[in-house]
């Protein structure tokens, strides 16, 4: 069974976040929040933990882990201590990034962080550097998700190295409907 609290729409003004941060932030004037909990039993003592933010006009962030789970007392101890498998977690930008490079770098082009992107130098860095590229190009939706079949767990992560910490995960890019450079000028038409 699904045990899942949901909140959405949520009405926010751009006036209270700029109240919060201070400044002036190209935003939409009203902006609607989501926010998903949960945890799914699966079979035996696996259990699916999922979570979910997002504001409609921004940003959509979901996660999501299968772990073994005994109850529900101490969770943050036995997920530091359970095996974890079948991880994602996916970023969908609806202007989220352009928002910020117009604010913080106004003058600023994507060429900046794709130099840098192109500074990848092994295969693997090549490949994982084409999909960022893609995403920077033409914001959509990116993802890290666990190789399918790996099991670790937080202590084995942190004692990995790098490389293979980076082999468990994958990372895939689904293109957006806006190019970047589209996102930036709807955005100066719009301030």
């Amino acid at each position: 069974a699904e045990e899942k609290l949901t909140l959405s729409g949520i009405a926010i003004t751009s006036s209270l976040i700029e109240e919060t941060f201070g400044q002036r932030l190209p935003l939409p004037h009203l902006m609607h929040m989501n926010l998903a909990l949960g945890v799914e039993k699966k079979e035996g003592k696996d259990h699916r933990l999922f979570a979910g933010i997002g504001v409609d006009e921004l940003f959509d962030l979901q996660t999501e882990i299968v772990c073994a789970l005994d109850g529900f007392e101490d969770i943050v101890g036995q997920l530091a201590a359970s095996p974890l498998h079948d991880f994602s977690i996916s970023f969908k930008d609806n202007s989220l990034l352009a928002r910020i490079a117009y604010t913080f770098a106004p003058n600023a082009s994507k060429d900046f962080l794709l130099s840098q992107l192109q500074q990848a130098k092994d295969p693997e860095e090549k490949a994982v550097a084409e999909k960022l590229t893609l995403f920077v190009e033409q914001p959509g939706t990116l993802t890290i998700a666990s190789t399918p079949g790996t099991t670790v767990s937080f202590p084995e992560l942190t004692e990995m190295s790098e490389d293979k910490v980076i082999r468990l995960f994958t990372l895939s890019v689904t293109p957006g409907k806006e190019s970047f450079d589209t996102q930036i000028a709807r955005i100066q038409a719009e301030n």
